[in-house]
């Protein structure tokens, strides 16, 4: 009980001390910045950046693998919203034809340390479009893609309602 006590609280703790340093600041950035020294420092991460947790490569081979049985086809289009460091996208990368990827997330440090992982040439002929979430547009193209949505892990389980219902079905339905 007090493991779990402790576990449930330190993130909020860890935000609190964050603010005291830096305030007037998000919880967005918080995170961003939270995930961008997890990754400077190439510390272990269950679901970014290039030293994942032993197994989290494989289960996203099996998210992918399962996810296709969705029908998704390499002519569609598929919006990450959440992407990460492209766990999961860099698959999807590789399996959907050129400028059929769309990434979303909520820093470009992230975004960026996800790009790094990718191969110069699956950049190059793949053309991902990689991009920053924010107020001003925060869909991809400024929500004018008809896609499939794609939502995972924590996002997932946040997503309410008719968010919850886009997974792997097209935009254009709702």
């Amino acid at each position: 009980m007090v493991w779990w006590a402790i576990k449930c609280w330190l993130p909020y703790a860890q935000f609190g001390l964050w603010s005291l340093k830096n305030p007037g600041l998000s919880f967005k950035q918080f995170y961003a910045d939270c995930a961008a020294n997890s990754l400077a420092t190439n510390k272990s991460h269950a679901s970014l950046g290039p030293n994942l947790r032993p197994g989290r490569a494989a289960s996203a081979r099996r998210t992918f693998e399962r996810l296709l049985t969705y029908g998704i086809r390499p002519d569609d289009t598929v919006v990450d919203y959440g992407c990460g460091t492209l766990r999961l996208g860099a698959l999807f990368i590789e399996y959907l034809l050129a400028d059929r990827y769309i990434g979303l997330d909520i820093d470009q440090r992230i975004l960026t340390a996800g790009r790094e992982q990718l191969a110069d040439n699956i950049v190059e002929t793949k053309r991902p479009t990689l991009e920053v979430i924010n107020k001003e547009r925060p869909g991809p193209r400024g929500g004018e893609a008809t896609a499939l949505g794609l939502l995972e892990g924590g996002v997932a389980a946040r997503a309410s309602g008719r968010a919850g219902r886009l997974f792997c079905e097209p935009l254009s339905s709702h």
